[in-house]
């Protein structure tokens, strides 16, 4: 909003500002919706059709990375401003193209954590060290707590069977787990930010937890 404005000699004939604005910020509310959809291996694509206009979300149809043509399209749009004279060149490069450029970036990374696991063989040898170390364990307590041993025991037995299984639950923290990252909470305040910004009356309610687990 602050550095895309109409060229001085075209104030007169460019009154639609707040819609250039509009359209921007809401195509970039589509790109964080449609990464969150993505990452979390959703369908329901119809989320996205308050952000967009209708040729936009029809052109989003066939691509596969829905996120990745919305960032081209808001690069497109970016350079058709630019070429018109709304955007001068120092913020055309140093301020919106890097940008645009580090929402690239981000998605890659989520993406790489969302597709990339863990080998396979850190799994396998984690798993199976942690139970022969429990299957053992009774071995080095019985002879110092006799019976007294097996409180002890389960308690311990408890920690590192928990820890083991938290390593491979936090392997994809975009799976809809309850302690997962919560995307839907994070979306809703982008929006909630970018709306204030436009001054729209219509601004929804941050996201609460339910059952002590947000989203």
């Amino acid at each position: 909003m602050t550095y895309i404005r109409p060229p001085q000699n075209q104030v007169q004939e460019a009154p639609n500002v707040g819609e250039v604005h509009q359209k921007i910020l809401f195509r970039h509310l589509a790109f964080v919706n449609a990464l969150r959809i993505q990452l979390l291996n959703d369908s329901r694509w119809d989320e996205l059709k308050p952000w967009l206009p209708d040729d936009e979300f029809q052109r989003l149809e066939g691509a596969v990375n829905k996120a990745t043509q919305l960032n081209r399209l808001q690069a497109q749009h970016i350079r058709d401003l630019h070429e018109t004279g709304w955007i001068t060149s120092q913020w055309y490069e140093a301020g919106l193209l890097e940008t645009l450029k580090e929402a690239y970036r981000c998605q890659g990374i989520s993406e790489r954590i969302k597709n990339t696991p863990l080998l396979r063989q850190y799994s396998f040898f984690t798993k199976h060290f942690v139970w022969m170390f429990v299957l053992l364990l009774p071995l080095g307590l019985v002879q110092h707590l006799d019976w007294q041993m097996i409180p002890v025991y389960v308690a311990l037995a408890t920690v590192f069977t928990t820890t083991e299984r938290i390593g491979g639950r936090t392997e994809d923290p975009f799976d809809k787990k309850m302690e997962d990252i919560p995307l839907h909470a994070i979306c809703r305040t982008i929006e909630i930010d970018l709306k204030q910004q436009l001054g729209e009356k219509s601004v929804p309610l941050p996201l609460k937890p339910q059952d002590g687990v947000l989203m």
